[in-house]
Protein backbone atom coordinates (compact mmCIF):
# COMPACT_ATOMS: atom_id res chain seq x y z
CA UNK A 1 0.00 0.00 0.00
CA UNK A 2 1.17 3.17 -0.85
CA UNK A 3 1.09 6.58 0.91
CA UNK A 4 2.44 8.77 -1.95
CA UNK A 5 -0.31 9.50 -4.13
CA UNK A 6 -2.36 10.84 -1.00
CA UNK A 7 0.08 13.08 -0.36
CA UNK A 8 0.31 14.06 -3.99
CA UNK A 9 -3.36 14.88 -3.98
CA UNK A 10 -2.61 17.09 -0.99
CA UNK A 11 -0.49 18.97 -2.74
CA UNK A 12 -2.44 19.56 -5.52
CA UNK A 13 -4.95 20.80 -3.56
CA UNK A 14 -5.31 22.28 0.03
CA UNK A 15 -1.57 21.88 0.96
CA UNK A 16 0.09 23.20 -1.83
CA UNK A 17 3.34 24.87 -2.21
CA UNK A 18 5.54 26.23 1.04
CA UNK A 19 9.35 26.04 -0.93
CA UNK A 20 9.90 29.65 0.03
CA UNK A 21 8.54 29.70 3.49
CA UNK A 22 11.60 29.82 6.01
CA UNK A 23 9.17 29.23 9.23
CA UNK A 24 11.98 30.67 10.92
CA UNK A 25 10.17 33.50 12.70
CA UNK A 26 5.91 33.61 12.87
CA UNK A 27 7.01 37.13 10.37
CA UNK A 28 8.67 35.18 7.67
CA UNK A 29 5.04 33.02 6.88
CA UNK A 30 3.08 33.45 3.74
CA UNK A 31 -0.53 33.32 2.97
CA UNK A 32 -0.83 29.39 3.42
CA UNK A 33 -2.82 27.88 0.29
CA UNK A 34 -6.60 28.32 -0.19
CA UNK A 35 -6.15 31.27 2.70
CA UNK A 36 -6.21 35.23 2.78
CA UNK A 37 -4.34 37.08 4.99
CA UNK A 38 -6.68 38.68 7.59
CA UNK A 39 -3.73 40.29 9.88
CA UNK A 40 -0.41 39.48 10.93
CA UNK A 41 -0.04 35.21 11.81
CA UNK A 42 -3.91 34.91 11.08
CA UNK A 43 -4.97 33.73 8.23
CA UNK A 44 -8.58 32.45 7.15
CA UNK A 45 -9.50 29.93 4.40
CA UNK A 46 -11.09 31.75 1.14
CA UNK A 47 -14.23 29.23 1.06
CA UNK A 48 -15.72 26.84 3.78
CA UNK A 49 -14.07 23.19 3.80
CA UNK A 50 -15.85 21.64 0.84
CA UNK A 51 -17.20 18.17 0.16
CA UNK A 52 -14.11 17.01 -2.09
CA UNK A 53 -11.80 18.36 1.09
CA UNK A 54 -13.71 16.49 3.14
CA UNK A 55 -13.50 13.29 0.69
CA UNK A 56 -9.81 13.81 0.49
CA UNK A 57 -9.37 13.83 4.03
CA UNK A 58 -11.70 10.55 4.71
CA UNK A 59 -10.05 8.54 1.88
CA UNK A 60 -6.47 8.97 3.06
CA UNK A 61 -8.08 7.78 6.97
CA UNK A 62 -9.32 4.75 5.03
CA UNK A 63 -6.46 3.61 3.87
CA UNK A 64 -4.35 4.57 6.66
CA UNK A 65 -6.58 2.77 9.13
CA UNK A 66 -8.34 0.41 7.18
CA UNK A 67 -12.30 0.80 6.24
CA UNK A 68 -13.38 -0.90 9.53
CA UNK A 69 -10.99 1.46 11.88
CA UNK A 70 -12.80 3.61 14.15
CA UNK A 71 -10.72 6.47 13.04
CA UNK A 72 -12.22 5.98 10.28
CA UNK A 73 -15.62 5.72 10.68
CA UNK A 74 -15.77 8.63 13.06
CA UNK A 75 -15.11 11.15 9.77
CA UNK A 76 -18.12 9.88 8.21
CA UNK A 77 -20.74 12.92 7.70
CA UNK A 78 -24.56 12.51 9.21
CA UNK A 79 -26.42 10.88 6.86
CA UNK A 80 -29.97 12.96 7.30
CA UNK A 81 -28.39 16.01 6.85
CA UNK A 82 -27.12 14.91 3.15
CA UNK A 83 -30.33 13.61 2.11
CA UNK A 84 -31.99 16.91 3.38
CA UNK A 85 -29.71 19.17 1.13
CA UNK A 86 -29.92 16.77 -1.85
CA UNK A 87 -32.72 15.13 -1.62
CA UNK A 88 -30.65 11.95 -2.28
CA UNK A 89 -31.39 9.00 -0.53
CA UNK A 90 -28.22 8.36 0.97
CA UNK A 91 -27.31 4.70 2.72
CA UNK A 92 -23.46 4.88 4.11
CA UNK A 93 -21.17 7.40 3.50
CA UNK A 94 -22.19 10.43 2.20
CA UNK A 95 -19.07 11.58 1.10
CA UNK A 96 -17.89 9.05 -1.32
CA UNK A 97 -21.62 8.53 -2.35
CA UNK A 98 -22.96 12.20 -3.11
CA UNK A 99 -22.93 12.90 -7.37
CA UNK A 100 -19.56 14.59 -8.49
CA UNK A 101 -21.31 17.96 -9.30
CA UNK A 102 -21.35 18.51 -5.00
CA UNK A 103 -17.74 18.00 -4.66
CA UNK A 104 -17.73 21.89 -4.15
CA UNK A 105 -20.37 22.60 -2.00
CA UNK A 106 -19.65 22.98 1.79
CA UNK A 107 -19.47 20.06 3.90
CA UNK A 108 -22.56 19.61 5.89
CA UNK A 109 -23.44 17.02 8.59
CA UNK A 110 -19.92 17.22 10.73
CA UNK A 111 -19.91 17.79 13.96
CA UNK A 112 -17.77 20.12 15.84
CA UNK A 113 -15.82 17.29 17.17
CA UNK A 114 -15.19 16.28 13.46
CA UNK A 115 -14.12 19.56 12.51
CA UNK A 116 -11.44 19.53 15.11
CA UNK A 117 -10.13 16.27 14.11
CA UNK A 118 -9.82 17.58 10.56
CA UNK A 119 -7.94 20.90 11.85
CA UNK A 120 -5.10 18.70 13.59
CA UNK A 121 -4.56 16.24 10.47
CA UNK A 122 -4.70 19.24 8.42
CA UNK A 123 -2.10 21.24 10.21
CA UNK A 124 0.10 17.88 9.88
CA UNK A 125 -0.25 17.16 6.60
CA UNK A 126 0.70 21.02 5.60
CA UNK A 127 3.39 20.46 7.66
CA UNK A 128 4.83 17.19 6.63
CA UNK A 129 4.18 18.60 2.87
CA UNK A 130 6.35 21.78 3.75
CA UNK A 131 9.62 19.71 5.41
CA UNK A 132 9.57 17.10 2.05
CA UNK A 133 9.56 20.21 -0.68
CA UNK A 134 12.74 21.42 2.06
CA UNK A 135 14.40 18.03 1.78
CA UNK A 136 14.23 17.48 5.28
CA UNK A 137 11.91 14.58 4.78
CA UNK A 138 12.33 12.44 2.28
CA UNK A 139 8.85 11.20 0.54
CA UNK A 140 6.89 9.18 2.63
CA UNK A 141 6.47 5.33 0.92
CA UNK A 142 4.74 3.58 3.75
CA UNK A 143 0.72 4.67 5.09
CA UNK A 144 1.22 2.01 7.98
CA UNK A 145 -0.79 3.85 10.50
CA UNK A 146 2.65 3.33 13.36
CA UNK A 147 4.67 5.31 10.42
CA UNK A 148 2.72 8.43 9.73
CA UNK A 149 4.05 11.70 10.18
CA UNK A 150 2.63 14.43 12.93
CA UNK A 151 3.75 17.38 14.41
CA UNK A 152 4.60 16.11 17.55
CA UNK A 153 6.34 13.06 16.85
CA UNK A 154 8.29 15.50 14.45
CA UNK A 155 9.79 17.83 17.05
CA UNK A 156 9.93 15.27 19.60
CA UNK A 157 12.85 13.33 17.49
CA UNK A 158 10.37 10.88 17.04
CA UNK A 159 9.82 10.14 13.91
CA UNK A 160 11.37 7.83 12.11
CA UNK A 161 14.78 9.16 14.03
CA UNK A 162 15.14 12.23 12.33
CA UNK A 163 15.99 14.74 14.47
CA UNK A 164 14.14 17.98 13.79
CA UNK A 165 15.90 20.75 11.98
CA UNK A 166 16.86 23.99 14.43
CA UNK A 167 16.09 26.38 11.55
CA UNK A 168 12.59 24.85 11.91
CA UNK A 169 10.93 26.69 14.77
CA UNK A 170 7.19 27.05 13.63
CA UNK A 171 4.37 24.96 12.33
CA UNK A 172 1.51 25.55 10.82
CA UNK A 173 -1.43 25.41 12.93
CA UNK A 174 -5.17 24.94 11.56
CA UNK A 175 -8.35 25.29 14.25
CA UNK A 176 -11.91 26.78 13.90
CA UNK A 177 -11.96 30.64 14.39
CA UNK A 178 -13.01 32.34 17.76
CA UNK A 179 -15.27 35.35 17.41
CA UNK A 180 -12.61 38.07 16.99
CA UNK A 181 -11.19 36.25 14.47
CA UNK A 182 -14.61 36.41 12.30
CA UNK A 183 -14.99 39.70 13.54
CA UNK A 184 -11.67 40.65 11.75
CA UNK A 185 -12.62 38.92 8.56
CA UNK A 186 -15.97 40.51 8.36
CA UNK A 187 -14.27 44.03 8.87
CA UNK A 188 -11.79 42.91 5.87
CA UNK A 189 -14.50 41.89 3.49
CA UNK A 190 -16.27 44.85 3.88
CA UNK A 191 -13.10 47.29 3.47
CA UNK A 192 -12.34 45.13 0.51
CA UNK A 193 -15.64 45.46 -1.44
CA UNK A 194 -15.81 49.26 -0.21
CA UNK A 195 -12.50 49.76 -2.14
CA UNK A 196 -14.25 47.49 -4.98
CA UNK A 197 -16.97 49.65 -5.57
CA UNK A 198 -14.96 52.56 -5.37
CA UNK A 199 -13.10 51.14 -8.30
CA UNK A 200 -15.71 50.13 -10.05
CA UNK A 201 -16.60 52.84 -12.00
CA UNK A 202 -20.76 53.24 -11.86
CA UNK A 203 -20.98 49.19 -12.41
CA UNK A 204 -23.38 47.68 -10.22
CA UNK A 205 -22.31 44.54 -9.04
CA UNK A 206 -23.88 42.59 -6.71
CA UNK A 207 -22.66 42.80 -2.73
CA UNK A 208 -20.25 40.78 -1.59
CA UNK A 209 -21.80 39.22 1.12
CA UNK A 210 -24.74 38.31 -1.47
CA UNK A 211 -25.19 35.65 1.21
CA UNK A 212 -27.67 33.12 -0.24
CA UNK A 213 -30.19 33.27 2.36
CA UNK A 214 -34.11 33.35 2.33
CA UNK A 215 -35.48 35.98 1.04
CA UNK A 216 -39.28 36.34 -0.01
CA UNK A 217 -40.84 32.62 -0.85
CA UNK A 218 -41.53 34.39 -4.07
CA UNK A 219 -38.36 35.69 -4.82
CA UNK A 220 -36.45 31.97 -3.64
CA UNK A 221 -35.21 30.24 -6.89
CA UNK A 222 -32.93 28.07 -4.46
CA UNK A 223 -33.06 26.05 -0.65
CA UNK A 224 -29.60 24.93 -0.40
CA UNK A 225 -25.80 25.40 -0.45
CA UNK A 226 -24.01 27.26 -3.56
CA UNK A 227 -20.70 26.46 -4.33
CA UNK A 228 -18.59 27.84 -2.09
CA UNK A 229 -16.14 29.69 -4.94
CA UNK A 230 -19.49 31.13 -6.53
CA UNK A 231 -18.47 34.85 -5.06
CA UNK A 232 -14.72 34.37 -6.22
CA UNK A 233 -15.07 34.99 -9.80
CA UNK A 234 -13.71 38.59 -9.14
CA UNK A 235 -10.04 37.91 -7.36
CA UNK A 236 -10.59 41.15 -5.59
CA UNK A 237 -13.19 39.71 -3.22
CA UNK A 238 -10.86 37.57 -1.46
CA UNK A 239 -13.52 35.62 0.64
CA UNK A 240 -16.92 33.59 -0.27
CA UNK A 241 -19.74 33.74 1.87
CA UNK A 242 -18.35 34.15 5.25
CA UNK A 243 -21.95 35.59 5.85
CA UNK A 244 -24.31 33.76 4.56
CA UNK A 245 -24.63 30.03 2.55
CA UNK A 246 -24.01 27.93 5.38
CA UNK A 247 -23.20 29.23 8.82
CA UNK A 248 -20.07 28.46 10.28
CA UNK A 249 -18.97 26.59 13.55
CA UNK A 250 -16.79 28.83 15.37
CA UNK A 251 -13.56 27.81 18.26
CA UNK A 252 -16.75 27.01 21.36
CA UNK A 253 -19.34 24.49 20.79
CA UNK A 254 -22.45 25.34 19.92
CA UNK A 255 -21.73 28.77 18.68
CA UNK A 256 -22.19 29.75 15.12
CA UNK A 257 -21.37 32.58 12.67
CA UNK A 258 -23.33 34.24 10.13
CA UNK A 259 -26.01 33.19 8.29
CA UNK A 260 -27.28 30.12 6.40
CA UNK A 261 -29.61 29.72 3.16
CA UNK A 262 -32.23 28.13 5.99
CA UNK A 263 -31.93 32.09 7.49
CA UNK A 264 -33.84 35.23 6.70
CA UNK A 265 -32.27 38.15 4.90
CA UNK A 266 -33.37 40.17 7.53
CA UNK A 267 -31.31 39.09 10.27
CA UNK A 268 -28.09 40.38 11.51
CA UNK A 269 -25.81 38.23 9.82
CA UNK A 270 -21.87 39.19 11.79
CA UNK A 271 -22.97 38.34 15.12
CA UNK A 272 -22.36 35.22 17.14
CA UNK A 273 -25.09 32.95 17.68
CA UNK A 274 -26.30 29.89 20.16
CA UNK A 275 -27.54 26.80 19.07
CA UNK A 276 -28.18 23.49 20.61
CA UNK A 277 -28.50 22.19 17.12
CA UNK A 278 -25.07 21.22 16.30
CA UNK A 279 -24.87 18.64 13.25
CA UNK A 280 -27.37 19.54 10.36
CA UNK A 281 -27.48 20.09 6.89
CA UNK A 282 -26.71 23.83 7.22
CA UNK A 283 -24.08 23.85 9.33
CA UNK A 284 -20.31 23.79 8.39
CA UNK A 285 -17.19 25.34 8.95
CA UNK A 286 -13.84 27.10 7.32
CA UNK A 287 -10.51 27.24 9.27
CA UNK A 288 -8.13 29.55 10.38
CA UNK A 289 -4.31 29.30 10.36
CA UNK A 290 -1.39 30.97 12.47
CA UNK A 291 1.80 29.93 13.01
CA UNK A 292 3.06 28.80 16.29
CA UNK A 293 6.34 28.45 17.79
CA UNK A 294 6.92 24.89 19.03
CA UNK A 295 7.03 24.51 22.98
CA UNK A 296 6.86 20.65 23.60
CA UNK A 297 3.12 19.96 22.96
CA UNK A 298 0.83 20.80 20.21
Amino acid sequence: MKYLPFLFILILSSCSSYKNMPLNSSADVYPPPGTTTISENLFLDKTEVTNFHWLEYSNWLKKVYGEDSEVFKSSIPNEEAYTAVYSQNINGNPIELIHPAYREYPVVGISYQQALDYSKWRSDRVMENFLVEKGILSLPHSSHKDSIFTIEKYFKGQYLNIQPSKEILFYPKYSLPNAENFKKASQFTDSLYTAFIQTSKGKKYAKLNDRNCMGKTSDSTQIGPSPVNSQLNNKKLKISHLNGNIREMTAIEGEFFGLSYMDSCEIKDDKIIKDDNLVNSYTGFRNICTFQEWNGQY
